[in-house]
């Protein structure tokens, strides 16, 4: 499944938690993979978190995740010089993008949740308003069981009012 069409989906089962006036549902965030050799492999591991029928951490009707789409704003860079080397400026600018951004889903985002590889591996998150970042180790990045272990570790908290 291509991150277009996994983004079609989440957003199309997402529509019905919109319909809640003052219950802003799950967690809407950003998913950043670092992994450039490797991209597409985590990134059909995260898809395949979100859609499963029974998820450890996830609502799909409650809760977005932008694998393509970004805020205006949050490069590569900017994530980069925020969750890896947790540059305070960076951190600020990056919370400051997720709170601002709109369209006709959501307003605002909860977070950003990246994979970055490396031995060990880890997950990272920042949560829209924090100045700190979350991180868990993945011990086993090709166990889909340690990876969303770990993806429901950092998962940032709902933060948006509505």
């Amino acid at each position: 499944m291509t991150s277009t069409r996994f983004f079609v989906a989440v957003m199309a089962l997402g529509f019905a938690s919109l319909g809640n006036a003052g219950n802003s549902g799950g967690p809407n965030v950003v998913w950043i993979n670092f992994d450039v050799a490797a991209k597409s492999v985590m990134d059909e591991r995260i898809s395949a978190i979100v859609l499963a029928d029974k998820p450890m951490c996830w609502e799909a009707t409650e809760s977005h995740i932008y694998m393509t789409r970004r805020p205006k704003g949050l490069t590569d860079d900017l994530a980069r010089r925020a969750l890896i080397e947790r540059s305070r400026t960076a951190i600020s600018k990056l919370s400051a993008i997720l709170a601002s951004y709109r369209d006709e889903y959501t307003t605002g985002l909860d977070g950003v949740i990246a994979y970055i590889p490396g031995n060990p591996s880890r997950m990272v998150s920042l949560t829209t308003g924090s100045k700190k970042v979350k991180a868990d180790t993945i011990d086993i990045k090709d166990d889909v069981n340690a990876v969303e272990s770990s993806f429901c570790m950092v998962m940032p908290e709902t933060v948006r009012k509505s």
